[in-house]
């Protein structure tokens, strides 16, 4: 689980999401791989939203990346590994943490241009 945080914290900590005003959002897509059930999405941070929602989002602008990742997504992990009548046997696991690690690296919103660029920048970082 902390290989799959620090691929994720390694995009973002590029940049480290400097004010509110990027107007940035993040969707979470939960598949359901066994039971061929639609697709759910979960909104975590919004975009152009409502005073509260941008004050929670300058908050999240200047807290530790890697804490506020942990926190937000925690839960939702421990949901995908408990889905179904029981735990996911290890080969749906992996395939699940994948399409997840995938799924949020693509989820930011931003041109596609704009984040080569911070994937280029990530890069140089290190």
């Amino acid at each position: 689980m902390v290989v799959l945080f620090d691929s994720i914290i390694k995009f973002l900590s590029a940049y480290q999401i400097q004010s509110a005003m990027n107007q940035f959002r993040l969707y979470l897509a939960l598949p359901k791989i066994s039971s061929g059930q639609d697709q759910k999405c979960v909104l975590l941070f919004p975009r152009e939203s409502d005073p509260s929602d941008m004050l929670h989002l300058q908050r999240f602008a200047f807290q530790n990346v890697r804490d506020t990742i942990y926190e937000r997504l925690e839960v939702v992990v421990q949901q995908i590994l408990q889905q179904g009548d029981g735990p996911c046997v290890e080969g749906e696991s992996i395939q699940q943490f994948t399409w997840l690690s995938c799924a949020i690296m693509k989820a930011l919103c931003y041109s596609s241009v704009f984040s080569a660029q911070m994937s280029h920048n990530s890069d140089l970082i290190q």
